[in-house]
């Protein structure tokens, strides 16, 4: 919930940015955690739990589309947000 709690702050003092939401963003950044205390395992665990709950996975012939989309894809402040907090959470808290 840690970066849950840090965008939440930091949308906080952002008039563009709604701090519930970016709090729900931050939850879902990192849902994997709540089965894993491994670093980079979460990933897989937070992939492995929402397939379980019924999101599908990306058929295999979208996934050269979505690898293009996300290489282009334009991000916006709660993007941003999140990643500031993934790359540099040992200076927010």
């Amino acid at each position: 919930m840690r970066v849950a709690n840090a965008a939440k702050i930091i949308a906080e003092n952002i008039k563009e940015l709604e701090p519930e939401r970016a709090y729900i963003l931050g939850l879902f950044h990192d849902i994997g955690r709540s089965l894993t205390k491994a670093d980079l395992q979460h990933v897989t665990e937070g992939y492995n739990f929402m397939m379980e709950l019924g999101y599908s996975d990306c058929p295999a012939e979208d996934y050269e589309h979505l690898k293009r989309y996300l290489e282009d894809c334009k991000y916006d402040d709660y993007d941003k947000l999140i990643q500031l907090w993934q790359n540099g959470k040992q200076f927010l808290i």
